[in-house]
């Protein structure tokens, strides 16, 4: 059963629990929560998916629950690091935050429309650019 917004809030008032809370367990700031519960605002259906996992009112995957987490260590020429901190700070989120939504949400769309429909060779240089320079990083 899907849940509204108004089940959402009702929840989170419920646990005690407020919407910085719920965005950090979703990975996105608290402005996009906010947005979510705009009157005209729309949860992402991933987002929406965990924040009913987190309900207990579906099935719960490894991923949302799992008490340990793995550690990656990553390495970015400067370019790579200058793109991906002008992103972050566009998303008002750290660094770590950005490229583990980044990472989780092509995860999810290879597991829906699978690897040859939507994998590019290298995203981050033929997709993107640099911001103009001048623009604050990070």
């Amino acid at each position: 059963m899907q849940k509204t917004k108004d089940d959402i809030k009702s929840w989170l008032k419920k646990i005690g629990k407020d919407r910085f809370w719920l965005a950090e367990k979703c990975l996105v700031s608290k402005r996009g929560i906010d947005n979510w519960f705009k009157k005209d605002g729309k949860i992402p259906e991933s987002k929406l998916t965990l924040v009913q996992s987190l309900m207990g009112k579906e099935p719960v995957t490894e991923h949302h629950h799992k008490s340990a987490r793995e550690e990656v260590t990553l390495s970015f020429v400067a370019e790579e690091w200058e793109l991906i901190k002008w992103c972050s700070n566009h998303m008002n989120i750290s660094v770590e935050r950005w490229i583990e939504e980044c990472v989780l949400a092509s995860s999810d769309s290879l597991r829906k429309h699978g690897v040859d429909q939507y994998y590019p060779k290298n995203p981050l240089r033929k997709s993107a650019s640099l911001p103009p320079s001048g623009s604050q990083t990070a």
